[in-house]
């Protein structure tokens, strides 16, 4: 009891290096308990994210990584989380020399090694989103604006066309925000990320221009920007293992919607109608970010069909409207109201706000469907059909000239046509 007490009593007072510091055996066994039980009560408390420590002392490195890897996915900045997961793999790495490991028949610790790898994985595409926003208003002549706020809405501004700002007002204020959290070195949540890579329609590679070179960092930033639809399925499969199925349900939707709204249907539908030749229409459809995409998931990435692809009809928001505003935008963006127990909580959105947003994504709905008035459906399911034709297919050889020429369009078109 007295022992209880004592811990308690440096847990009150953040007193962590005393709580922490211990010369005795005995001491050491009660510590140990004492942690659990309080991680067990408070999974993501204040002692989750230095319980680890004594794990370490104790040489039990499975239950260090474990508690390591679960502060990193906690932590609110991109650095902190880093450094956390980090360690974690360090000490999912020491596990190996020891019984435990040889023990892992039924792979509960590769399945925690492999959860880790994409939880940092999570951490190196928000560090090279950072670096990509920065480094486009550097080569703007931006880099001395010393207004870290006004520096992130520049890079918003830049990566947006002035017609999805007017025509998507409330999505543009989230979107500019979740911008204004990375460049100050906030994690986002998933979703929040997805909507960084799927919201704006003016982010393209960072090309070398006028004597700027483009180096490593630019390559793997420009990587990620030209391959944002498809890495958005991606890190969404990655972290679905902790998401609940509404939100996983309704961030899919997203990123597919935003994907066929990429492309200017319309136009395809009018070059494609009549009688034109086989090799017109597949010309179009391999030149469309529909096509990459789903090249990019299927062949590249492998991402099971059909459990991460969606018919234009279901990509929809009307489904997930209530829960977008309600329930994911409004603990993030509404007005925070006075703190209690030391955290702060947030107000609803203001009504005016929140029929701002559902009207937005009423707007992408709206211009969905006219995508499949357009013929969309049938245009899916042919490029799913060339996909999978040239998945299936060992050799290409047997292919005209005017394939091949199509398909080195699309290996080496770096940009994306939102015209």
């Amino acid at each position: 009891d007295f022992a209880d007490t004592l811990l308690a009593f440096y847990e009150r007072r953040a007193a962590w290096a005393s709580l922490l510091h211990t010369q005795d055996d005995k001491f050491d066994s009660w510590l140990k308990d004492y942690i659990d039980l309080r991680i067990a009560e408070d999974p993501h408390g204040p002692l989750a994210q230095v319980g680890w420590i004594h794990d370490v002392k104790l040489a039990d490195f499975g239950a260090a990584a474990t508690r390591l890897a679960r502060a990193g996915c906690d932590a609110d900045e991109i650095d902190h989380a880093r450094t956390m997961l980090s360690l974690s793999k360090l000490a999912f790495v020491a596990t190996e020399s020891q019984e435990l490991a040889g023990d892992d028949n039924d792979g509960t610790m590769a399945e925690a090694r492999s959860r880790l790898e994409d939880a940092l994985e999570l951490c190196e595409l928000q560090a090279r989103l950072l670096h990509y926003f920065t480094t486009l208003l550097r080569r703007d002549g931006d880099e001395d604006n010393a207004d870290a706020r006004k520096a992130a809405y520049d890079a918003a501004l830049h990566t947006t066309t002035p017609e999805l700002r007017h025509n998507h007002p409330a999505l543009y204020i989230v979107f500019s925000e979740l911008v204004r959290r990375l460049w100050n070195g906030q994690s986002l949540p998933v979703e929040g990320l997805i909507d960084v890579l799927t919201f704006p329609d003016c982010l393209y590679p960072l090309d070398s221009s006028a004597a700027v070179a483009v180096d490593e960092q630019d390559e793997h930033s420009s990587a990620v920007v030209r391959e944002r639809f498809s890495q958005s399925v991606d890190i969404l499969c990655r972290a679905s293992f902790s998401l609940p199925e509404q939100t996983r349900e309704s961030a899919l939707r997203s990123i597919w919607r935003r994907v066929f709204l990429s492309d200017n249907w319309p136009a395809i539908h009018r070059k494609t109608t009549g009688n034109v030749p086989d090799s017109v229409l597949r010309s179009e459809l391999l030149s469309t970010n529909l096509y990459r995409v789903i090249h990019s998931c299927w062949a590249v990435r492998e991402l099971a069909h059909p459990d991460w692809y969606l018919l234009p009809a279901n990509a929809k928001a009307s489904p997930d409207i209530d829960y977008l505003v309600s329930t994911r935008l409004m603990p993030q963006f509404g007005p925070e109201s006075a703190r209690s127990g030391g955290k702060a909580r947030r107000e609803p959105l203001a009504t005016t706000t929140a029929l701002a947003l559902a009207n937005d994504y009423a707007d992408e709905d709206n211009r969905l469907q006219a995508a499949i008035d357009c013929g969309l459906d049938g245009y899916y399911s042919e490029i799913l059909r060339i996909v999978v034709e040239q998945a299936g297919t060992p050799s290409r050889d047997d292919d005209d000239d005017d394939d091949n020429d199509d398909d080195d369009d699309y290996e080496s078109d770096a940009q994306m046509d939102t015209d």
